[in-house]
This record gives C-alpha cells, structure tokens and sequence, in this order.
C-alpha cells in the first residue's frame, strides 16, 4: 500500500499503560513516530506519566494519568492497576469523548482490557487491539479474558500466526498478524573491525527473561573461553538476585549487569555473540535488533515460534526452552567457530529488507483504512 494515500490528519489515539523501556514501549513509539511523519494526529495516553523513555516526535502529544504502578511482580502490578480500574476507565473515556479519535490502538493487556470497556461508550470508534505476548501463559482468569473479551474489537494484531490459534475461531475474521518493526536509528549499520569478546543479552530483569540460565551456561563455559564476558542489558526486580548468583558463582570480574540503555545496539553490534534465553517472548525485538546489527546470535524456541521463523540454520542457532545442555553447546559451537560467526553476521544483515519501519507501518495503515471504511457503510 502507497504510505502517501494516507496523509489526511487522521485522529488516532494510542492506550499503553506506559510509555517505559520495554520492546513494546519502543514498537508504539517507533509507530507514532512514523504515523504523526505521514500525517496523522497522534496522541499517546497511558497511566502513568506523560514521559517517554523513546525519543518521540515534536508532533506526538503524550498524556498521562499519573497514577504509579508497583511493578515489583506480576501479582502487585495486577491488583495496583485493578485499583485504578474505575479511574482509569474514566480517564480513558472521557478523554475519548472529548478529543474523538477516529481510531484507537490499544497495546498491553491492561490497557487492552481498559480500551474495550471504554469502547462499549463509544462503539463507533474502530478499535485495535495489540496482542503483545504469549495469552497461554497468562494465569486463567485473565486467560480467559484475554480469549473472549478481545474479539469484542473491531480487530485483534498478533504477532504471529501461532497466537491467532490461541482465540475462538469466530474471531478469526478479526484477526491480523503484524510483526514488529526494525527501528533503523538503533541500528549501527557498520561492521565492527575487530568483535569483542562478549556475550549479549538483553530484556528485561524479569523470570520469564531467564537469565539465570544465561549465567549458569556462560558459568560452565568460563574456563574454555578465558577471555570472554557476559553483559545483560536491562533492568527489573530480579537484579539483585541476578547479582547474587553472579557473586556466588565467582563472576564478578567476568559477568555484568549493565542496566537499561536507550541505544543498546551501540554495545551489542560488536559483541561475537548475542543470546536470547527466554522462556516465553511476544515478539523478541532486542532479538530482531542483533541480527539486523549483524550480530551472530542464540535464541530459546519460546512457544510463540517467532524465533524458529527468524533463526534458521545459516544464521544462528535455536535451543529448547530452558535447557542448559544445549544453550551450553550452542555458546559453544558459535564461540569456536570464527568462520561461522562471520557467516551468520552476513546473513542476519538481510533481516532489514523484511521488517523495515516502512513495510510494517504500511500494515498497519491498511488495517487503519479497512476499519474506516466499514465504518462508513
């Protein structure tokens, strides 16, 4: 679809509960960016605080409700934010009310379950609802809220054909798949002249991460690889922890944790090896960024099989999920190999002429223009 079509300062709000250093986060403010670039009125309104960890267009106007939401685990961020529910309905809708999108895109799960109260107020506004992550994993009540209270959207995005198959079959004539975009900004387009000797990750200090399983492999391998690190990008609640098993193994001057970067793939694109050890991902974008920087990398086959569409044999290597004996051979066979690392860099350079920002947006737009037009007739 011609992306010039679409210049006509179109209102589109987008609900995220906030605008912080996750893959999401970054996908909603690489989308606003290039929406409010081709012309569209957008607006990003979360729960939180009208920051952004992202970089966003002088245009792109973000509102906050302030409320604070305790993110230490999964539990207290649920109930924090069920505390809010009623005020954040009312926040969502009134603003919907009073500015008139002519489409809402609502991303994450709370911000989903928000967006579809809010439109039963306001049923002729198209909404889009952004499925994020893995719904199998999610704790049954809100598995089942997930499944039969998302179809009530005038769409649903996945990010893969596999999380479609977790929603009714009636739904499927609303279902859209779009995978993530490559933020080009983030980047570094050059091949390094010499790689560090380093082992990447990067997410969040989260479980489902499992880095644990990162340490413990590189741990097992210390000795065959002297020379080599261990960095991890990011933060969250299980830091401390992380750091603890890091000190007991007798790491210290071997592994780091980094914290949260903004241009992350400025210390990753010249590292000999990136890995990914979750047990489960939405779409894996610190992932997707490593192969587009030429970044020779490892990723656990987490269930929303993104990675075994992205990872074939000539540009990394695929591992069971939390399985250390293989994710132990795979470091392995990639660190001792020169030749292959070089081979695998080559090939996951191609990754950009697939998801580029400009391919996925224009997805997106169609999806836009859809919705509008069967909201005319």
């Amino acid at each position: 679809m011609n992306g010039e079509r679409v210049n006509r300062n179109l209102k589109c709000l987008l609900l995220v509960p906030r605008m912080g250093g996750g893959g999401a986060e970054r996908v909603l403010a690489t989308l606003a960016n290039e929406l409010s670039q081709r012309g569209y009125d957008i607006v990003i309104l979360t729960l939180t605080s009208n920051e952004s960890f992202y970089q966003l267009d002088p245009k792109v106007k973000i509102i906050g409700a302030g409320y604070k939401i305790n993110r230490s685990n999964k539990l207290y961020a649920f109930l924090n934010i069920a505390g809010y529910g009623v005020k954040s309905l009312f926040f969502v809708k009134n603003y919907i009310k009073e500015w008139k999108p002519d489409i809402i895109l609502s991303f994450l799960t709370h911000t989903n379950i928000i967006a579809l109260m809010a439109h039963l107020f306001n049923p002729r506004i198209p909404l889009i609802i952004s499925e994020r992550t893995e719904p199998k994993v999610r704790k049954l009540p809100l598995r089942m809220v997930t499944k039969y209270l998302y179809p009530t959207a005038n769409c649903i995005v996945c990010q893969s054909k596999k999380v479609t198959e977790f929603f009714p079959k009636y739904a499927n004539k609303k279902m859209r798949v779009i995978p993530n975009p490559i933020n080009l900004g983030c980047i570094v387009r050059d091949d390094p002249i010499v790689r560090r000797k380093a082992i990447i990750g990067v997410g969040r200090l989260f479980p489902e991460k499992n880095f644990s399983l990162l340490i413990e492999s590189f741990n097992d391998l210390k000795d065959e690889f002297p020379e080599h690190v261990l960095e991890i990008y990011g933060d969250g609640y299980l830091r401390n922890e992380l750091q603890e098993k890091i000190n007991l193994l007798g790491l210290r001057n071997r592994a780091f944790l980094m914290g949260l970067k903004k241009d992350v793939m400025k210390y990753v694109y010249d590292a000999e090896l990136f890995v990914m050890p979750s047990n489960y991902e939405g779409f894996p974008n610190a992932l997707v960024e490593a192969m587009s920087s030429g970044v020779p990398v490892i990723s656990t086959d987490f269930s929303t099989g993104i990675a075994r569409e992205l990872i074939k044999e000539e540009n990394g290597i695929l591992v069971p999920v939390d399985d250390k004996e293989h994710m132990r051979n795979a470091i392995r066979r990639i660190l001792s190999d020169n030749n292959l690392r070089n081979s695998m860099s080559r090939k996951n350079r191609e990754i950009l002429d697939v998801l580029s920002a400009d391919k996925i947006v224009d997805m997106w737009i169609h999806i836009f223009d859809e919705l509008l037009m069967e909201n005319k007739v």
